[in-house]
């Protein structure tokens, strides 16, 4: 059972709100949140769906990994597969892409109202920050 339910088959037709849709978002990360606090993973990033790496131990060279989800800092972020050849002193890097899309309000005015998170590989020198990091470091 959830902490917090919304029951939508109540007749006379759900009041729908800013308000009620920030419970349904909030619903979701404060559970991936609480159960990867439960297994030990609240600070770092974890694969959840996909993100298979080839080799298995990469070691300098091409690295392919596929398409999937997983937790970092919070969010959710959706990560398109691909393939990368560090060359030189550069490592394997994920790097995350905030997307913000707009839309037109009521009042017509057009508003910052969806953003989305995407990440793929890239190469470059160790980084570690909010929107790249190196392959293997925070990916459980």
């Amino acid at each position: 059972m959830l902490q917090k339910t919304i029951d939508f088959t109540n007749p006379g037709g759900f009041p729908l709100t800013q308000d009620r849709l920030g419970d349904l978002q909030d619903a979701y990360g404060d559970a991936i949140g609480a159960m990867l606090d439960a297994v030990g993973h609240s600070g770092v990033g974890l694969a959840l769906k996909g993100m298979v790496i080839s080799p298995d131990t990469p070691s300098p060279g091409t690295v392919t990994v596929t398409d999937g989800i997983f937790w970092y800092n919070g969010q959710l972020v959706k990560f398109t597969g691909g393939t990368a050849t560090p060359t030189g002193g550069d490592v394997v890097l994920v790097t995350i892409t905030e997307t913000v899309t707009q839309l037109t309000y009521n009042d017509t005015v057009d508003r910052d109202a969806i953003t989305t998170y995407t990440a793929n590989l890239t190469t470059g020198a160790t980084v570690t920050d909010a929107t790249n990091f190196p392959l293997l470091e925070p990916i459980v």
